[in-house]
């Protein structure tokens, strides 16, 4: 698990290049149907995740799409620039890092001075992981397809107690 962010961007990577092989005339006439969602954290909205779209091989127009989510986890598929994605069957890679909040200044420091600097990281928390796999079919009607997805402590990294 420990290598599973990078894995999933250097797939994304893979089949974006691999949709864009050939001579590009065949995705201009390609139909794309809608597909949208939201994507959702222990049920709540979740803000800037990397929603992306990879075609199964057996899909008849070859069309990998993706989309980050807005403030209230919504996404729109797109392809090249387009809304919308071919239908077929799809592999659905969710991911995101959550940051710690910042530490705040601390009472008794001049609230002037502070603004100036930027906030320190707490160091007792650690970035947490949000990802989540989903296999759908996007039918040619298209779809709204939403997602509920884990977070977990990132990989290689523990707390520090004290």
């Amino acid at each position: 698990m420990r290598f599973f962010p990078c894995f999933l961007s250097i797939l994304m990577a893979i089949s974006l290049a691999l949709g864009g092989c050939g001579s590009g005339d065949e995705t201009a006439t390609t139909t794309l149907v809608p597909v949208n969602g939201t994507v959702t954290l222990a049920g709540k909205p979740l803000e800037g995740a990397l929603v992306s779209f990879v075609p199964e091989p057996s899909n008849e127009n070859s069309t990998p799409g993706a989309d980050a989510t807005d403030p209230d986890g919504n996404y729109t598929a797109m392809f090249r620039g387009r809304a919308g994605l071919a239908p077929g069957k799809y592999r659905i890679l969710i991911s995101k890092t959550l940051l710690p909040p910042a530490v705040t200044a601390a009472s008794g420091e001049d609230p002037y001075m502070s603004q100036l600097s930027p906030p320190k990281a707490d160091r007792k928390a650690t970035p947490q992981q949000v990802e989540g796999v989903f296999d759908r079919e996007i039918p040619d009607s298209g779809a709204t397809l939403d997602f509920d997805v884990k977070g977990k402590e990132a990989p290689g990294r523990s707390a520090r107690k004290r």
